[in-house]
């Protein structure tokens, strides 16, 4: 979770111009450890003209320990909020592969889905939440182009209950010569998703740097995790 970008954050006041985007989340309300929402933000204009469409699930406006996505129109991508409420995981592409995740909740882009049509840009994304983030939460949302935003809208409400998974970080030094073993790590648990993994801070991508399957993380190439290699796997299990 080294990844960041600047985006407006929730302490950040900015000036409404034009009109104001509706902003509408199916379902609106309901309970449960996991849920496929579709987030519409709807331009009266009738053309959608936002960089960025913002969806927040939390107890209140608050992008500390939340569930806090962020969708880029210009480069159609994908982010989460980190739990510090400063930085964001990302990008991922909806429809691609990867998971974004944080403490609070856990995103498979796979199923993820984004589009831009007339004055509507909706957004689709299955969530799971964590045990930790069970409770009555509220569901936000907000666009934002160029410095300026429509403003929070209260859309829907969320109980998170009946949560199964938790997110779990592993952290192992490579020891000894590069030959070919230190490619295949053990995770200690089976993940509910697959894992990301760092390499000394550095995120790296499934399939192109390594894969993945059961508890085994395989690197494409030893050289990728010589002696003394810091490596990092977080996942949900």
């Amino acid at each position: 979770m080294r990844e960041g970008t600047f985006f407006l954050l929730l302490s950040t006041t900015c000036l409404a111009q034009g009109s104001n985007p509706a902003a509408t989340v199916i379902p609106p309300s309901g309970v449960g450890a996991a849920q496929s929402f579709t987030f519409t933000f709807s331009d009266p204009s009738g053309v959608f003209s936002s960089t960025q469409g913002h969806m927040l699930i939390n107890s209140s406006q608050n992008g500390q320990d939340s569930c806090y996505l962020i969708y880029v129109t210009a480069t159609n991508s994908l982010y989460l909020h980190t739990d510090d409420g400063i930085a964001f995981t990302g990008p991922l592409t909806p429809g691609g592969s990867g998971t974004l995740s944080n403490s609070q909740c856990s995103v498979p882009v796979s199923s993820a889905a984004a589009s831009v049509s007339g004055g509507n840009l909706v957004v689709t994304a299955d969530i799971s939440f964590a045990v930790a983030f069970e409770g009555n939460k509220n569901i936000y949302m907000l666009t934002y182009d160029n410095g300026f935003n429509g403003g929070w809208i209260a859309a829907g409400t969320w109980t998170v209950s009946g949560a199964r998974y938790q997110l779990h970080e592993e952290y192992e030094t490579t020891l000894g010569a590069v030959d070919g073993i230190n490619k295949i790590f053990m995770l200690s648990l089976a993940p509910a998703f697959p894992p990301d993994v760092y390499v000394n801070g550095l995120k790296m991508r499934l399939t192109a740097d390594y894969s993945f399957s059961g508890q085994l993380i395989v690197f494409n190439s030893a050289a990728q995790v010589p002696t003394g290699t810091y490596i990092e796997a977080d996942y949900w299990h």
